[in-house]
């Protein structure tokens, strides 16, 4: 079974990573680059409800194995946006 939860939580977050890069593709600003993602994500959640349920279940109450394989989707989509919105000048936060 976990084995399979292991697939299932690849394919989706595997599936929304590539939906998401492939909307990040094109020249947007930031304001419509972080709109444009969350679209996605909506998106990616009313197509595959019950796959999300399972993730969202398991991510409190799964087994260690696929908390922490959510865990590291979750911080794998979160790294690419942050890279994407680094590319964004008025976005960075002067230290001096």
């Amino acid at each position: 079974m976990e084995a399979l939860g292991l697939l299932l939580i690849g394919e989706s977050f595997g599936s929304l990573r590539d939906m998401l890069r492939r909307g990040r593709a094109g020249e947007l600003g930031p304001d419509r680059l972080i709109e444009s993602s969350v679209d996605i994500l909506v998106a990616s959640i009313a197509e595959r409800r019950d796959h999300w349920r399972f993730i969202v279940r398991e991510r409190c109450s799964g087994t260690p194995i696929l908390r922490y394989a959510i865990r590291t989707e979750v911080r794998l989509i979160t790294f690419e946006l942050a890279i994407d919105l680094a590319r964004f000048p008025e976005l960075t936060i002067s230290t001096s």
